[in-house]
């Protein structure tokens, strides 16, 4: 787990995030299940990555507007 939490924050992941990936790990019996939940988290982070730059977009567009 000490590995785990390493390899996030270093990535930096903060601490919420590092804490719910670490609680689904300890509660999963099989090996499959802390992949999954390693999987989803990268997939919510690759989501919230393209909100965010859709919105930086958005609010260039809109500062173009005004110059």
């Amino acid at each position: 787990e000490a590995r785990i939490v390493a390899a996030l924050r270093a990535a930096g992941h903060r601490i919420p995030a590092v804490r719910s990936t670490i609680d689904a790990i300890r509660r999963s019996a099989h090996l499959d299940d802390p992949e999954r939940s390693l999987g989803q988290r990268i997939e919510a982070l690759a989501q919230r990555t393209l909100a965010l730059l859709e919105a930086g977009a958005d609010a260039a567009a809109l500062l173009r507007e005004r110059v």
